[in-house]
């Protein structure tokens, strides 16, 4: 994983979508790179890892090696754009992109999500059901979560959402936002700023936990591979946060020391707490 320092290069963001399916993919990657350029992002296409793929036979041997190639440059950027428009006049969203959210979400990568459809998922499905829609109760077992069903009987979900909440929520939970424009390019411009953002609040929490871990980023040989990894990094750091919130007023290496011993947050509070009323 690559650090995110100022100092060094521009963090590389993957670009996720439909795009490589349009007519000309060149020329709106080549748009959307100029954008994150702009936020300070180096914007990297699929098909950037697709070269050698270039006139291979379509079939199973060439699809394999196109989603190998799109996992590697996923893991080799930093965080992603993604697009969220519905695809082949369908509600939802190019699965095949869909699938890049929960790979990324299960990487810990942060994300954005954009798209030039302003309805909402709710809306998208009343198009695609004909104008359509019957009200429903609760559902008998598990959670609900929509009050109305479309022409075939399926429950609306995340009716508020841009799209389906197993996609929206993993991108917002990683930090960034979703922003939906009629221009697409405003639309990836909120969400590449909204990316650059996250990223940023990522670096400061990258140098908070090498600087708790008693190690110097700048170490790191020619700005490469920062040790440990980062993503384990984030987690040290968000485990010190939790703590703070609570076990307030311990200083930085109390909390690292509590973590050290502990098989989890909730044992590492009450250790801080004994200590609390030792203190006191």
């Amino acid at each position: 994983m690559r650090p995110l320092l100022e100092s060094q290069r521009l963090p590389l963001v993957y670009l996720a979508g439909p795009m490589v399916f349009y007519e000309d993919p060149a020329a709106v990657f080549a748009r959307m790179k100029g954008i994150c350029a702009a936020a300070g992002l180096e914007g990297v296409a699929p098909v950037d890892g697709q070269l050698d793929l270039q006139g291979v036979e379509p079939g199973r041997p060439l699809y394999c090696k196109i989603v190998n190639a799109d996992f590697e440059l996923m893991d080799a950027c930093d965080g992603a754009l993604i697009c969220l428009d519905p695809f082949h006049g369908a509600v939802e969203m190019d699965a095949g992109t869909a699938v890049e959210v929960g790979y990324l979400h299960a990487r810990r990568k942060p994300m954005a999500g954009w798209t030039s459809d302003t309805k909402s998922f709710r809306d998208k499905v009343l198009v695609h059901s004909g104008g359509v829609l019957k009200e429903t109760g609760a559902n008998d077992i598990g959670a609900t979560s929509g009050v109305e069903r479309d022409r075939d009987g399926m429950l609306i979900h995340s009716a508020e959402l841009a799209q389906h909440g197993m996609v929206q929520m993993p991108i917002e939970m990683s930090g960034g936002g979703v922003f939906a424009r009629d221009d697409w390019e405003s639309a990836f411009r909120l969400a590449a700023d909204s990316l650059k953002a996250v990223l940023a609040r990522q670096s400061s929490k990258t140098t908070l936990a090498f600087s708790a871990a008693g190690l110097d980023p700048r170490q790191a040989p020619d700005g490469d591979r920062l040790p440990p990894d980062l993503s384990a990094v984030n987690d040290v750091v968000s485990e010190i946060e939790v703590l703070k919130g609570l076990q307030p007023g311990f200083g930085l290496m109390d909390y690292k020391a509590a973590l050290k011993h502990a098989s989890s947050v909730a044992e590492a509070s009450e250790l801080l707490g004994f200590k609390r009323k030792a203190i006191i």
